[in-house]
């Protein structure tokens, strides 16, 4: 799985959660007989998992047992993915290398406030989406638009004349609104 081929790459050592986690999930996919399942990219080969386990077992017991579920992967994963406060090119993660890199849900206010002060972005001074150059300050805008229910477009015209610390504030305030 990419996965520890990724955690093994950034020297992190591979936990019984990253090799169960595809297991767990082919089981409840096959328990519940899901036909058309969404996932994010991602989860493509544990997917693949599940049809293959749905097809041996159904195989050996001579008759269908477990729906072989189809998957498919919404458009709006790609444009809504909540990335890394501090790595915009890497997904949000617990287990991304920090809690500065991650809100819960049930993070404190302050916390909350201070994680989104403390993400990285870059010195430039006007806040428009990039993904290529300026990942950490589009998921920022991404985050912002997802909670403010508007578009990238919209957020643009809204932040124009706004400094980054007035775009994190009011970011941090929404978040813990909702």
């Amino acid at each position: 799985m990419p996965q520890y081929k990724q955690k093994q790459r950034d020297g992190m050592i591979a936990t019984l959660g990253l090799y169960a986690y595809p297991i767990l999930m082919a089981a409840d996919i096959l328990i519940y007989n899901a036909q058309i399942v969404p996932v994010g990219e991602d989860q493509n080969l544990h997917m693949e998992l599940a049809r293959q386990l749905a097809d041996r077992l159904n195989q050996l017991c001579k008759r269908e047992v477990f729906v072989k579920p189809e998957y498919f992967t919404p458009p709006y994963v790609y444009e809504y993915r909540v990335m890394s406060l501090q790595d915009g090119r890497k997904k949000m993660s617990k287990s991304s290398g920090g809690d500065d890199c991650t809100v819960y849900l049930n993070d404190k206010n302050e916390v909350i406030e201070k994680k989104i002060m403390n993400a990285r972005v870059d010195n430039m001074k006007r806040i428009y989406c990039d993904k290529e150059n300026r990942p950490e300050v589009t998921n920022l805008m991404k985050i912002f638009a997802a909670a403010h229910n508007m578009n990238i477009k919209e957020l643009e015209t809204l932040t124009k004349n706004m400094t980054m610390l007035q775009f994190k504030a009011e970011l941090s305030r929404k978040l813990i609104e909702m």
